[in-house]
């Protein structure tokens, strides 16, 4: 039983450690969430070496098919996020390409 309650422990710091990244998507705090997530991967990689899994999955498998849910919606925003910085700098290119060409006409004309 004391088993359990560690794998239980260890999978709900997991599962913090996930709600507070989708926080910090959600606030587009992007390098905050690199150090959490590398926390949060030496817990997981942790879990999964614990001499009590694979058979204790069943004891902490709700906890992480939150954990699950939880990434899904912060890769979401990161990926919104990475779009809207790629129509920004499409923009700014646009914007510098023309002055170049516009540039360059007046001194060939």
């Amino acid at each position: 039983m004391e088993e359990t309650t560690q794998l239980r422990d260890w999978a709900g710091r997991i599962l913090s450690l996930s709600q507070r990244l989708l926080e910090l998507a959600r606030q587009e705090q992007w390098q905050q969430m690199v150090q959490i997530e590398t926390e949060r991967r030496a817990l997981i990689d942790g879990l999964f070496r614990h001499p009590g899994m694979p058979a204790g999955l069943a004891h902490v498998a709700d906890l992480l098919e939150s954990v699950v849910e939880l990434d899904g919606e912060s890769i979401a925003l990161g990926m919104q996020a990475r779009q809207q910085m790629s129509r920004e700098l499409d923009v700014m290119l646009e914007g510098r390409s023309d002055s170049v060409i516009r540039a360059y006409n007046s001194f060939t004309h």
